[in-house]
């Protein structure tokens, strides 16, 4: 037997929505226009040491919480002048590390404080991969061993 509750409301300021109300402009055109949708594009969430940090698809920075109801944008120093499309990122041995999608290789990133850094100044060749697209970075802390897991082909399945 199930037994229901009266429903008695949500305590102040302990509700969230989603989608987040985020001033999000996902592509130039809507930048060129300064028209917002806010909503965003390939979204990822991390805990990093008890905060919060969202990575989305041409976002020009990432937004920063303490309590996952109230966010900042920062565009931090360092942030590449070729736009970050679907990061990864991961939090992993005290450092916060973030990736773009590409199909080229470029640099793994590191986000110190307000500054993103680079962590190695290129990824090494793939052979036989165009990517990686749509990358995700995984630690596994028993093994010390590093992984990235990518994929988003009609030709080129993982």
């Amino acid at each position: 037997m199930i037994a229901s509750l009266p429903f008695t409301g949500f305590a102040e300021g302990r509700t969230y929505c989603n989608p987040l109300d985020l001033d999000y402009q996902y592509n130039f055109e809507g930048r060129a226009r300064n028209i917002s949708y806010r909503s965003g594009a390939d979204p990822v969430l991390i805990n990093h040491q008890g905060e919060y940090y969202l990575f989305g698809t041409i976002a020009g920075g990432y937004w920063h919480s303490l309590n996952l109801r109230d966010w900042r944008h920062v565009k931090p120093n360092g942030w590449p002048e070729k736009e970050m499309v679907a990061p990864a990122a991961l939090s992993a041995k005290g450092k916060l590390f973030v990736f773009p999608s590409t199909y080229e290789q470029r640099p793994i990133y590191v986000l110190k404080g307000d500054e993103l850094k680079q962590f190695n100044p290129l990824l090494p060749f793939l052979p036989g991969a165009p990517g990686p697209w749509d990358p995700a970075l995984f630690h596994d802390e028993e093994t010390d061993r590093w992984y990235m897991y990518f994929g988003s082909s009609n030709f080129y399945p993982n």
